[in-house]
């Protein structure tokens, strides 16, 4: 429960830092109107950057525990493991970054 009130106050934040941000290197345009809706949509996009990462977190490190278990228990199979772990790390760090990409894809859209 304190992860999740945390990541919830760390999306707050960065969502109310991101439309001052957002203005400060702009150059001719004007400033961003900020209201309650972007500002909602930012700490949105914030918290699902912050579940992707932390759902790629978990999913990694279940693969590297259930692999040092299964290599302390067979020693001589740990060359065989090795791709059978290493493939699906693979695959959850690509979908992690794909998340990523989409979150900060959609917060460029908020941009006013």
């Amino acid at each position: 429960m304190r992860l999740l009130a945390t990541l919830t106050a760390a999306a707050i934040v960065l969502a109310a830092a991101c439309p001052a941000a957002w203005a400060e290197g702009e150059g001719d345009s004007p400033p961003p109107t900020t209201n309650l809706f972007s500002v909602l949509g930012v700490a949105a996009l914030c918290g699902g950057a912050a579940l992707v990462l932390l759902a790629g977190a978990l999913g990694i490190s279940r693969i590297g525990t259930h692999a040092v278990d299964a290599i302390a228990r067979q020693p001589e199979a740990a060359g065989g493991m090795f791709m059978a772990w290493l493939l699906p790390a693979m695959m959850i760090e690509v979908a992690t970054m794909f998340g990523m990409v989409i979150c900060y894809m959609a917060m460029s859209l908020l941009r006013p």
